[in-house]
């Protein structure tokens, strides 16, 4: 008689793996990291973004070009030190070398002083404030503005590794102080097609035009300094659509000094890399076993590098019935444990600082598999010289677990060790042949994947008839 013995396997669904991911058109990556950062407010395009410690800040433009205010950089001041570099402020610039393109800046009534580094602008050394004496503590500011000037597409527009350097002399005696630096904020801005304005402003008297801004130091025995040598003014530019042409300028001012501008000056941009959403897969819907309700996710993220570098992976539940467990949450390779049999979402996110992307995979929790079912087929009697029987042997199952394979398999159950013959011995209906007279017991099991289900079936009996 058939005997039936029940287990548990899950069964897999399909689904179609849908992606999707959130692009912010402005947010693109920094290339410096500086030790300031601005106040973060809402950005409508135009926007100005700069970098900090905090991460990107960005503020509304109006198309008139009229910000709010920067927080300054802190103050850099280096008694008699060398003037900083373009060369040396290119290592800040992730892959900055092969992304430049040589390009020039001047000032009205300056030298121009184009380095030999590509990608970097020099303007100066300029005194737009005259003989400008400071005593210790005086707050000294400088900045910059540009243009796009005739009709162009939309553009963003970057500044970066920017500063200011003056060589200022002792007013009393009239020796050499040193070195003042003045850094100026990394900056972003988004400009709409066609605008001709000002960013981010064009009215020198605008706090958003002063990026950044020191209290000079003692230089000079406590005695004041003067500035009448001007100032340079370098810095890294780059936009994103280089079919045009960029106008810049700058400008310093202390004491209540309205900060003339500089002349203008015509310069083409290097090429800004874009920073594009990382990509995510989630890995392939799966079907697992309740319990244990374990199920390894096997998702993968990648990135540009942009702008930092670092990508952020985490997994969590979109929907299902239960708690699910993620160990660890933090990376693509995960286990998932399941609270209740059911069926799942899961969701795998990465995000690089400034956008994100996302993919979702279903896994089914089941907990209704049923054994597989076998018959062995009715008992048979035969009579020598008969020695073969045909045995309609059948199986089937659920599918469960999904791939797996039901195998069937002949034995002889008794006598034991009886070298009975089957025709193919894994296949359900064959036929088996019989050394001799007896009874015989065969069995058939199947057994889908590693999990056997045996089942001890009829008895096929074949005896031999004799007459007196």
């Amino acid at each position: 008689m058939a005997m039936r013995k029940t287990r548990l396997v899950h069964r897999f669904f399909a689904r179609v793996l849908v992606f999707s991911f959130i692009i912010d058109p402005v947010a693109l990556s920094p290339v410096r990291a500086a030790s300031h950062q601005s106040p973060g407010l809402a950005a409508p395009s135009p926007t100005l973004a700069s970098w900090g410690s905090g991460g990107l800040n960005k503020r509304s433009l109006p198309v008139g070009g009229q910000a709010t205010a920067l927080h300054r950089s802190p103050a850099v001041a280096h008694a008699a030190a060398p003037v900083p570099k373009a060369a040396a402020r290119l290592a800040l610039l992730a892959g900055s070398t092969s992304l430049f393109q040589p390009t020039e800046l001047a000032g009205a009534g300056g030298s121009v002083a184009t380095t030999s580094v590509s990608g970097s602008i020099s303007m100066g050394p300029q005194a737009m404030e005259g003989d400008l004496k400071l005593s210790p503590g005086a707050i000294l500011k400088a900045g910059y503005d540009f243009t796009i000037p005739g009709t162009h597409p939309e553009d963003t527009v970057q500044f970066t590794s920017a500063n200011v350097t003056f060589q200022p002399l002792c007013v009393s005696g009239g020796s050499s102080a040193g070195t003042l630096v003045v850094p100026l904020a990394d900056t972003r801005i988004t400009v709409p097609q066609n605008s001709t304005a000002w960013y981010p402003s064009g009215n020198q008297k605008d706090p958003s035009v002063y990026q950044g801004s020191i209290s000079v130091p003692e230089l000079c025995g406590g005695g004041q300094i003067t500035l009448k040598n001007g100032g340079t003014f370098t810095a890294i530019l780059q936009a994103s659509d280089t079919s045009h042409t960029v106008n810049v300028r700058w400008h310093y001012s202390a004491n209540g000094s309205s900060g003339s501008w500089s002349g203008t000056k015509t310069v083409t941009p290097a090429t800004l890399e874009i920073n594009t959403a990382p990509v995510v897969n989630a890995g392939p819907d799966q079907a697992i076993d309740f319990p244990p309700g374990n199920a390894s996710l096997h998702g993968t993220a990648t990135d540009d590098g942009l702008p930092i570098g670092a990508l952020a992976i985490s997994w969590s539940k979109v929907s299902g019935p239960g708690n699910v467990t993620f160990t660890p949450s933090d990376a693509g390779e995960t286990t998932a444990s399941f609270a209740a049999a059911g069926t799942y979402i899961l969701r795998l996110t990465a995000d690089d600082s400034k956008l994100s992307a996302s993919d979702d995979v279903t896994v089914v929790a089941s907990n209704a598999n049923a054994p597989p079912q076998v018959s062995a087929g009715p008992d048979q009697d035969i009579t020598l010289p008969v020695q073969t029987v045909a045995l309609a042997g059948e199986a089937s199952d659920d599918g469960r677990p999904v791939g797996a394979t039901l195998t069937t398999t002949w034995t002889v159950v008794s006598p034991l060790g009886a070298p009975v013959v089957f025709g193919n011995a894994h296949a359900a209906a064959t036929s088996a042949t019989f050394p001799g007279a007896g009874e015989y017991v065969l069995r058939l099991t199947a057994d889908p994947s590693s999990e056997s289900r045996t089942h001890p079936f009829s008895r096929l009996r074949r005896e031999r008839q004799a007459r007196c």
